[in-house]
């Protein structure tokens, strides 16, 4: 799990051989979020859900909007 100040959290489930990433962001602010590459490739995962409509990922991360939920499927 990954702890920014309390206001990002990030965790990954595993199960049967795929993984779920799930990224919360609980502030107003932007804040940045990478994903080591070794973990795997978000460019390549499935996005699953998410409350924003636009989710761009660059350099197997992003910037969180305020009060963002990501959650990325890997096959």
């Amino acid at each position: 799990m990954m702890k920014t100040e309390r206001k990002l959290f990030a965790y990954i489930r595993r199960y049967e051989g795929q993984k779920l990433l799930v990224v919360c962001s609980f502030a107003e602010e932007e804040l940045n979020f990478r994903l080591p590459q070794s973990e795997f490739d978000l460019s390549k995962a499935e996005l699953v859900l998410s409350n924003y409509d636009f989710n761009q990922v660059v350099h197997n991360g992003f910037f969180t909007r305020p009060y963002e939920t990501r959650v990325y499927l890997i096959k």
